[in-house]
Protein backbone atom coordinates (compact mmCIF):
# COMPACT_ATOMS: atom_id res chain seq x y z
CA UNK A 1 0.00 0.00 0.00
CA UNK A 2 1.60 3.53 -1.16
CA UNK A 3 1.10 6.07 1.68
CA UNK A 4 -0.95 9.09 -0.01
CA UNK A 5 0.58 11.98 -1.18
CA UNK A 6 0.29 14.71 1.10
CA UNK A 7 1.70 17.76 -0.17
CA UNK A 8 0.13 20.82 -0.37
CA UNK A 9 -2.26 21.66 -3.63
CA UNK A 10 -1.52 17.57 -4.88
CA UNK A 11 -4.06 15.16 -5.49
CA UNK A 12 -3.69 12.37 -2.20
CA UNK A 13 -3.48 8.80 -3.56
CA UNK A 14 -4.00 5.72 -1.88
CA UNK A 15 -3.45 2.70 -3.85
CA UNK A 16 -3.98 -1.24 -3.04
CA UNK A 17 -4.27 -4.40 -5.38
CA UNK A 18 -5.57 -2.47 -8.42
CA UNK A 19 -7.36 -0.04 -7.27
CA UNK A 20 -5.97 3.53 -6.72
CA UNK A 21 -8.24 6.36 -5.10
CA UNK A 22 -8.20 10.03 -6.10
CA UNK A 23 -8.95 11.12 -2.90
CA UNK A 24 -9.68 14.89 -3.92
CA UNK A 25 -13.30 15.71 -4.55
CA UNK A 26 -11.56 19.11 -6.83
CA UNK A 27 -11.94 19.44 -10.60
CA UNK A 28 -8.61 17.90 -12.21
CA UNK A 29 -7.59 17.94 -15.52
CA UNK A 30 -5.02 15.50 -16.95
CA UNK A 31 -2.88 16.87 -20.15
CA UNK A 32 -1.16 15.99 -22.65
CA UNK A 33 1.95 13.64 -22.71
CA UNK A 34 2.84 13.98 -26.52
CA UNK A 35 5.15 12.29 -28.91
CA UNK A 36 5.96 12.95 -31.94
CA UNK A 37 4.29 9.74 -34.34
CA UNK A 38 3.33 10.48 -37.74
CA UNK A 39 0.91 7.38 -36.83
CA UNK A 40 -1.03 8.76 -34.25
CA UNK A 41 -2.09 11.48 -36.34
CA UNK A 42 -2.75 9.56 -39.83
CA UNK A 43 -4.97 7.24 -37.62
CA UNK A 44 -9.25 7.54 -38.11
CA UNK A 45 -11.26 8.87 -35.58
CA UNK A 46 -13.61 6.82 -33.46
CA UNK A 47 -17.13 7.23 -32.92
CA UNK A 48 -18.22 10.06 -30.97
CA UNK A 49 -21.67 9.26 -28.59
CA UNK A 50 -24.34 11.59 -28.35
CA UNK A 51 -25.04 12.30 -24.65
CA UNK A 52 -29.18 13.22 -23.55
CA UNK A 53 -28.83 16.49 -21.82
CA UNK A 54 -25.83 18.39 -23.51
CA UNK A 55 -27.06 21.99 -21.69
CA UNK A 56 -25.98 19.95 -18.31
CA UNK A 57 -22.15 20.16 -16.81
CA UNK A 58 -21.02 16.74 -16.97
CA UNK A 59 -19.63 15.34 -13.97
CA UNK A 60 -17.07 13.74 -16.13
CA UNK A 61 -15.45 14.56 -19.25
CA UNK A 62 -12.49 13.97 -21.95
CA UNK A 63 -11.54 15.79 -24.94
CA UNK A 64 -9.58 14.85 -27.44
CA UNK A 65 -8.03 11.67 -26.34
CA UNK A 66 -5.58 9.89 -28.12
CA UNK A 67 -2.80 6.55 -26.79
CA UNK A 68 -0.17 4.94 -28.48
CA UNK A 69 1.17 1.46 -27.07
CA UNK A 70 4.44 0.56 -28.72
CA UNK A 71 4.14 1.91 -32.14
CA UNK A 72 0.55 1.01 -32.91
CA UNK A 73 -2.32 3.37 -32.29
CA UNK A 74 -4.80 2.39 -30.20
CA UNK A 75 -7.59 5.82 -30.66
CA UNK A 76 -7.04 9.75 -31.45
CA UNK A 77 -9.14 12.34 -30.37
CA UNK A 78 -11.95 10.95 -28.23
CA UNK A 79 -14.39 13.45 -26.75
CA UNK A 80 -16.91 11.94 -24.40
CA UNK A 81 -18.73 13.37 -21.31
CA UNK A 82 -21.43 12.02 -18.98
CA UNK A 83 -23.61 13.80 -17.25
CA UNK A 84 -26.34 12.86 -13.93
CA UNK A 85 -28.29 9.94 -14.16
CA UNK A 86 -26.31 8.74 -17.57
CA UNK A 87 -24.48 5.48 -18.92
CA UNK A 88 -22.12 5.26 -21.73
CA UNK A 89 -20.89 2.08 -23.11
CA UNK A 90 -17.47 1.56 -24.58
CA UNK A 91 -17.37 -1.32 -27.08
CA UNK A 92 -14.25 -2.74 -29.43
CA UNK A 93 -12.63 -5.96 -30.08
CA UNK A 94 -9.88 -6.89 -27.57
CA UNK A 95 -6.85 -5.04 -27.87
CA UNK A 96 -8.27 -1.65 -29.20
CA UNK A 97 -7.98 0.13 -25.50
CA UNK A 98 -11.37 0.24 -23.57
CA UNK A 99 -9.41 -0.74 -20.56
CA UNK A 100 -6.68 1.67 -21.30
CA UNK A 101 -9.22 4.68 -22.25
CA UNK A 102 -11.06 3.97 -18.60
CA UNK A 103 -7.57 4.12 -16.93
CA UNK A 104 -6.83 7.01 -18.28
CA UNK A 105 -10.48 8.85 -17.40
CA UNK A 106 -9.54 7.14 -13.85
CA UNK A 107 -6.02 9.15 -13.31
CA UNK A 108 -4.19 5.82 -13.53
CA UNK A 109 -2.37 6.25 -16.88
CA UNK A 110 -1.41 9.25 -18.97
CA UNK A 111 -2.76 10.24 -22.33
CA UNK A 112 -0.79 10.40 -25.35
CA UNK A 113 -2.81 13.58 -26.36
CA UNK A 114 -5.86 15.35 -24.73
CA UNK A 115 -7.32 15.82 -21.49
CA UNK A 116 -9.59 14.87 -18.91
CA UNK A 117 -11.82 16.81 -16.06
CA UNK A 118 -13.29 15.61 -13.32
CA UNK A 119 -16.30 17.57 -11.31
CA UNK A 120 -16.75 14.31 -8.62
CA UNK A 121 -15.21 11.59 -7.32
CA UNK A 122 -15.32 8.26 -9.26
CA UNK A 123 -15.13 4.94 -8.04
CA UNK A 124 -12.90 2.20 -10.45
CA UNK A 125 -13.68 -1.44 -10.56
CA UNK A 126 -11.02 -2.50 -12.94
CA UNK A 127 -10.26 -6.56 -14.47
CA UNK A 128 -8.27 -7.56 -11.05
CA UNK A 129 -10.49 -8.14 -7.70
CA UNK A 130 -7.76 -6.40 -5.36
CA UNK A 131 -8.19 -9.42 -2.96
CA UNK A 132 -5.39 -10.82 -1.70
CA UNK A 133 -5.08 -14.89 -1.46
CA UNK A 134 -5.40 -14.85 2.61
CA UNK A 135 -7.91 -11.76 2.26
CA UNK A 136 -11.64 -12.43 2.96
CA UNK A 137 -15.10 -10.83 1.46
CA UNK A 138 -15.61 -9.23 4.88
CA UNK A 139 -11.91 -8.40 5.59
CA UNK A 140 -11.38 -6.91 2.25
CA UNK A 141 -14.50 -3.84 2.44
CA UNK A 142 -13.91 -3.43 6.31
CA UNK A 143 -10.20 -2.35 5.11
CA UNK A 144 -12.00 -0.42 2.38
CA UNK A 145 -14.12 1.48 4.74
CA UNK A 146 -11.38 2.19 7.57
CA UNK A 147 -9.42 3.98 4.18
CA UNK A 148 -11.72 6.18 2.98
CA UNK A 149 -13.26 6.61 6.66
CA UNK A 150 -17.15 5.38 5.78
CA UNK A 151 -19.46 4.26 8.27
CA UNK A 152 -21.24 1.98 5.97
CA UNK A 153 -22.37 -1.63 7.93
CA UNK A 154 -20.10 -3.92 5.73
CA UNK A 155 -22.61 -6.98 6.91
CA UNK A 156 -25.85 -5.18 5.02
CA UNK A 157 -22.91 -4.78 1.59
CA UNK A 158 -22.32 -8.18 1.81
CA UNK A 159 -25.71 -9.41 2.29
CA UNK A 160 -26.59 -7.09 -0.41
CA UNK A 161 -23.76 -8.62 -2.73
CA UNK A 162 -24.65 -12.14 -1.90
CA UNK A 163 -21.77 -12.70 -0.04
CA UNK A 164 -23.02 -13.84 3.77
CA UNK A 165 -22.23 -17.60 3.10
CA UNK A 166 -18.41 -17.07 1.84
CA UNK A 167 -17.86 -13.25 3.83
CA UNK A 168 -15.20 -15.22 5.87
CA UNK A 169 -13.51 -17.64 3.58
CA UNK A 170 -9.73 -16.98 2.06
CA UNK A 171 -10.07 -14.90 -1.12
CA UNK A 172 -7.99 -17.72 -2.68
CA UNK A 173 -11.04 -20.55 -2.18
CA UNK A 174 -13.40 -18.34 -3.28
CA UNK A 175 -14.62 -18.50 -7.00
CA UNK A 176 -14.37 -16.08 -9.67
CA UNK A 177 -17.57 -15.05 -9.37
CA UNK A 178 -17.65 -14.37 -5.56
CA UNK A 179 -14.24 -12.28 -6.60
CA UNK A 180 -15.89 -10.25 -8.24
CA UNK A 181 -19.12 -9.73 -6.57
CA UNK A 182 -16.22 -8.42 -3.60
CA UNK A 183 -14.68 -5.98 -5.66
CA UNK A 184 -18.32 -4.93 -6.93
CA UNK A 185 -19.34 -4.26 -3.35
CA UNK A 186 -16.29 -1.62 -2.70
CA UNK A 187 -19.08 0.76 -5.13
CA UNK A 188 -21.54 0.46 -2.11
CA UNK A 189 -19.16 1.69 0.49
CA UNK A 190 -18.92 4.76 -0.41
CA UNK A 191 -21.03 7.29 -2.31
CA UNK A 192 -19.17 8.42 -5.45
CA UNK A 193 -20.52 10.03 -8.25
CA UNK A 194 -19.08 8.34 -11.07
CA UNK A 195 -18.55 4.49 -11.98
CA UNK A 196 -15.99 3.85 -14.19
CA UNK A 197 -16.35 -0.40 -14.67
CA UNK A 198 -14.08 -2.43 -16.76
CA UNK A 199 -16.19 -5.36 -17.88
CA UNK A 200 -18.44 -5.44 -14.70
CA UNK A 201 -20.12 -8.94 -15.71
CA UNK A 202 -16.97 -10.62 -16.13
CA UNK A 203 -17.37 -14.29 -13.91
CA UNK A 204 -20.81 -13.18 -12.77
CA UNK A 205 -23.75 -15.86 -13.37
CA UNK A 206 -27.70 -14.47 -14.38
CA UNK A 207 -28.45 -13.95 -10.98
CA UNK A 208 -24.97 -11.67 -10.54
CA UNK A 209 -25.69 -10.07 -14.01
CA UNK A 210 -28.92 -8.99 -12.66
CA UNK A 211 -27.28 -7.47 -9.52
CA UNK A 212 -25.30 -5.54 -11.20
CA UNK A 213 -27.89 -3.88 -13.85
CA UNK A 214 -29.71 -3.29 -10.41
CA UNK A 215 -27.04 -1.53 -8.64
CA UNK A 216 -26.31 0.47 -11.94
CA UNK A 217 -29.56 1.57 -12.70
CA UNK A 218 -30.12 2.78 -8.42
CA UNK A 219 -26.65 4.60 -8.98
CA UNK A 220 -28.37 6.65 -11.66
CA UNK A 221 -31.71 7.42 -10.24
CA UNK A 222 -29.51 8.73 -7.36
CA UNK A 223 -28.10 11.10 -10.27
CA UNK A 224 -24.62 9.21 -10.76
CA UNK A 225 -23.47 8.69 -14.02
CA UNK A 226 -21.61 5.26 -15.27
CA UNK A 227 -18.88 4.76 -18.15
CA UNK A 228 -18.51 0.73 -18.57
CA UNK A 229 -16.60 -1.62 -20.99
CA UNK A 230 -18.90 -4.10 -21.81
CA UNK A 231 -18.61 -6.92 -24.46
CA UNK A 232 -22.12 -8.42 -25.45
CA UNK A 233 -25.44 -7.01 -24.31
CA UNK A 234 -25.89 -4.46 -21.74
CA UNK A 235 -28.74 -5.24 -19.42
CA UNK A 236 -29.00 -1.59 -18.58
CA UNK A 237 -30.44 1.33 -21.47
CA UNK A 238 -27.20 3.28 -22.14
CA UNK A 239 -27.38 6.82 -22.98
CA UNK A 240 -24.80 6.54 -25.48
CA UNK A 241 -22.00 4.34 -26.91
CA UNK A 242 -18.21 4.80 -27.80
CA UNK A 243 -16.57 2.31 -30.18
CA UNK A 244 -13.14 2.02 -30.44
Amino acid sequence: MRAPNTEPGRTALICWGSLIVLASRAQLAVGPHPRNKAAFAAAAEPAIPEMMDPQAAPLLSASGLGMIRGERVLFREVNLAVRTGEALVLRGANGTGKTTLLRILAGLTRPEAGRVARREAHHWVGHREGLKPQETPREHLKLWAQAWGTNVATDSVLTRMGLNRPADVAGRYLSAGQRRRTALARLLLEDRPVWLLDEPYTALDAEGRALVDALIAEHRSRGGSVIAAIHGEAGFAASGELTL
